[in-house]
């Protein structure tokens, strides 16, 4: 399997739960650059937010937040936040952006 990820860097990988219970799979950072990513193993036909991300979004208002899924693609806002749902098999789309 070819890394995508490979040579995109220098970014951090981590995970965000607050005491809660909400949670977001992985959050990238370079620098003050922050991005969100949540990882569905569904079909969606709509877009669909969960209380973590929206969470998230409301704490930290990145520009970015990426929802890798089986197949869906699309984009909307929640504020200022542009969702972005995107098919796993193009996960480079994301790193490049950080």
């Amino acid at each position: 399997m070819k890394n995508k990820l490979k040579g995109k860097g220098p970014f951090s990988i981590n995970f965000w739960r607050t005491k809660d219970g909400a949670e977001v799979d992985f959050v990238l950072r370079k620098g003050k650059k922050i991005i969100g990513i949540e990882c569905k193993f569904s079909d969606f036909k709509v877009p669909k937010y969960t209380r973590s991300m929206r969470s998230f979004v409301e704490k930290y208002k990145p520009a970015s937040f990426f929802v890798l899924n089986k197949s869906f693609k699309s984009e909307v806002l929640i504020g200022k936040t542009k969702i972005i749902f995107l098919p796993y098999y193009e996960i480079d789309k994301i790193v490049s952006g950080v």
